[in-house]
């Protein structure tokens, strides 16, 4: 375990690294979106909200390698609440996956591919 692992700081590095990524492409490209943050009164909250004029796509940043299910909880909460069938779960997997889920489709994304 890293010494990032160890003080819990992993999670936030990477977090900011791809809301910084996301943020200069949006600017470079000049693609009419905006990135936000989600929670609720209970605290629920995805890391990020991709907000375009046609669709919200939430994304939520892990550090772990390996998925648990904990992990999608709230992109479903999110999905479910604002009637959209997609999300994004950035990590440090392998590879691409996609679970499905009733009518929702959440993209397991590996970290070097944003």
């Amino acid at each position: 375990m890293s010494l990032m692992e160890k003080l819990n700081l992993l999670g936030n590095s990477l977090e900011n690294l791809v809301a910084t990524r996301l943020q200069s492409e949006l600017l470079l490209t000049r693609i009419s979106a905006s990135l936000h943050y989600w929670q609720t009164k209970a605290k629920e909250d995805v890391d990020l909200v991709l907000a375009t004029p046609q669709t919200l796509l939430p994304i939520e940043i892990k550090s772990e390698r390996v998925y648990q299910k904990r992990h999608i909880r709230n992109l479903v909460k999110f999905l479910t609440k604002e009637k959209e069938a997609k999300g994004l779960l950035i990590g440090r997997f392998d590879a691409v996956q996609v679970i499905k889920q009733d009518h929702l489709e959440i993209f397991f994304v590996p970290l070097w591919m944003v």
